[in-house]
């Protein structure tokens, strides 16, 4: 009876030889008689723009649907169950400027509550 089981380096053997497939197939140069496809050229898109503190002093702004999306994704919360770990004390949060009531995030738009918390929570460095 013979071992069905797949072995390592069966396996990395495998998926090098299907690589190297893929890419001698994207090589292959054209056949007369058949044009290439033109590429339309790229859209050159606008860098986006990493939210600093909110323009707003209400900590309740109109936050975009990215950004919805964004906090759902990193499970953002305005209050911490994790004493030690909210937004005052992270890396991300940017502080609120001028007496406003809400701080920024490094990594998404819209009003952050100091006492918030989400997934990306790292410790500022002291």
């Amino acid at each position: 009876m013979e071992n069905k089981l797949v072995t390592r380096r069966r396996a990395l053997h495998v998926i090098g030889m299907t690589t190297g497939g893929l890419v001698m197939i994207g090589c292959a140069p054209e056949k007369k008689g058949v044009p290439a496809k033109k590429e339309a050229p790229a859209k050159k898109e606008e860098p986006k723009k990493m939210a600093a503190a909110p323009s707003d002093d209400d900590c309740n702004a109109t936050i975009d649907d990215t950004s919805k999306k964004l906090r759902s994704t990193l499970q953002y919360v305005e209050k911490s169950a994790i004493a030690e770990k909210n937004c005052g004390n992270c890396l991300q949060y940017v502080a609120p400027e001028g007496g406003k009531k809400c701080g920024g995030c490094k990594l998404f738009t819209g009003p952050v509550q100091a006492a918030g918390y989400c997934l990306s929570w790292a410790a500022k460095q002291a």
